[in-house]
């Protein structure tokens, strides 16, 4: 992934400098390919989680011995969450030890609650004593970090929609704006201001891009997903160019 972004900003570069305008073709395409990709991980995980209680609680009432009994019974019933398991059980066919097994799929997967789960499971069993308890206390958990995570969600909504708004279409459509206000008042001018309204354009061009760039910084730590900067990045910049030139009145 960070190789596409990569690819797409080096292209970019190249055919900004050739054209501005190509700017935006040449970034839009991993942009798009890059959001759809995050977007589908995201609804995966989250529906992950979602079953987690639920398998968690009747997991807890059931006489498992060992984890390849929690692997079995995992592995059907439970929406998205079975299909980790049936991978968990893919491995363990393939001579893989089922805590390890367990594990490896629980990090593959991106999920703090789903690797939470399994190291209790993994906990539960080696102890031996308390099972059910164990297992009910980190269900119920779970639940409540699944219900804080949605309030939380639902807090940051209006601050990310906001920043990202703001970098991809407010600012860059004032600053387009103004820079084609600007070139008509010239216009018919006694002097010839075409290279300082070039050195304010590419001027205004890297102010547009930082902005973007430190925008997908700032909303990717505010949720806490560092990693996430690279996406809102691929989408933002395209955006940002897009809403700037076209207001400013570049045939795009």
């Amino acid at each position: 992934m960070a190789v596409v972004f990569l690819t797409s900003v080096f292209t970019g570069s190249v055919l900004y400098l050739l054209n501005p305008k190509y700017v935006v073709a040449a970034a839009l395409v991993p942009a798009i390919y890059l959001a759809a990709k995050e977007s589908r991980h995201q609804e995966k995980r989250k529906r992950t989680e979602e079953e987690l209680p639920r398998a968690m609680l009747e997991l807890a009432t059931l006489p498992v011995r060992t984890l390849r009994d929690v692997i079995d019974h995992l592995s059907k019933g439970y929406g998205e969450l079975s299909s980790e398991f049936r991978r968990v059980r893919k491995l363990v066919g393939a001579g893989i030890p089922p805590e390890k097994a367990m594990r490896t799929v629980a990090m593959a997967s991106g999920s703090y609650l789903f690797n939470n789960a399994v190291t209790m499971i993994i906990t539960g069993m080696r102890s031996g004593s308390n099972w059910s308890e164990l297992i009910r206390n980190a269900a119920e958990d779970i639940e409540a970090l699944i219900d804080m995570e949605r309030e939380r969600a639902s807090a940051l909504a209006l601050q990310r929609y906001v920043v990202l708004l703001s970098a991809g279409l407010f600012v860059p459509g004032i600053l387009g704006i103004t820079k084609r206000m600007v070139s008509r008042l010239t216009e018919g001018h006694l002097f010839d201001v075409t290279d300082t309204l070039t050195a304010v354009q590419d001027a205004v061009v890297v102010h547009v891009a930082l902005l973007a760039v430190m925008s997908a910084i700032f909303v990717a730590l505010l949720e806490g997903k560092p990693r996430k900067a690279i996406i809102y990045a691929a989408v933002l910049l395209p955006i940002s160019f897009g809403t700037y030139f076209v207001l400013a009145g570049m045939d795009i």
